[in-house]
């Protein structure tokens, strides 16, 4: 057993590249494999699409857009907050002054 630990532990990189050639392989497959029938037996999907393309206007786009921008932005100034005190916690506590 210690000797599969230390071949692990020398070889990561290694490993974990022929982890996800593996994977990729199983994917591909399970891709190719997925579909036995025809394009004949595909759904129709223009009644979808043309719903889609009536019900969305450039107008609602920029309203979606322009709402999440807003939405997500109190959220990044937290985060610039939060990098910008811990930041000065850790060099008040490695100067001594904490």
């Amino acid at each position: 057993m210690e000797k599969v630990k230390n071949f692990f532990l020398k070889n990561k990189k290694k490993v974990a590249l022929v982890m996800m050639v593996l994977t990729l392989c199983l994917a591909m497959s399970s891709f190719c494999f997925a579909s036995e029938g025809g394009a004949d037996q595909l759904p129709d999907l223009e009644p979808i699409t043309t719903a889609l393309t009536k019900a969305i206007t450039v107008d609602s786009l920029i309203g979606i857009i322009a709402s999440l921008i807003g939405y997500s932005m109190p959220f990044v100034l937290m985060w610039f907050a939060y990098r910008f005190l811990k930041r000065a916690y850790v060099k008040a506590v490695m100067a001594g002054r904490l």
